[in-house]
């Protein structure tokens, strides 16, 4: 365990070496801990699972968007690809039909 004063570490204890609860809860008073009462942890426990559900929805979110984006990016690529195709059936129509593009039997 690190002890911090602000920033600045002040102390490094081996947590291994305490062998009892006792003897981990005298070190702990001895640092200057405190032992929240049942009403704080169980606070402290709410606050964090909403911190989670939170941060979850905000990544789920995120996915969504991604998923959103890729999806107009592949329509956008499926649209330019079928007006590339419908270029090239132009032009082999002009080829075939001549420049513009009209049959003999339009002038009909």
């Amino acid at each position: 365990m690190t002890i911090y004063d602000g920033e600045e570490e002040k102390e490094q204890i081996v947590l291994s070496d305490y062998k009892t609860k006792e003897e981990m809860h005298v070190l702990m008073v001895e640092k200057g801990f405190q032992r929240k009462s049942d009403e704080e942890i169980a606070e402290m426990m709410a606050q964090k699972d909403k911190e989670a559900a939170e941060e979850a929805q905000r990544k789920h979110q995120e996915r969504e968007e991604r998923r959103r984006q890729q999806k107009e990016r592949q329509m956008e690529q499926d649209q330019r690809r079928k007006e590339a195709l419908l270029e090239e059936q132009k032009r082999k129509a002009r080829e075939e039909y001549g420049d513009d593009g009209n049959d003999r039997n339009d002038e009909l």
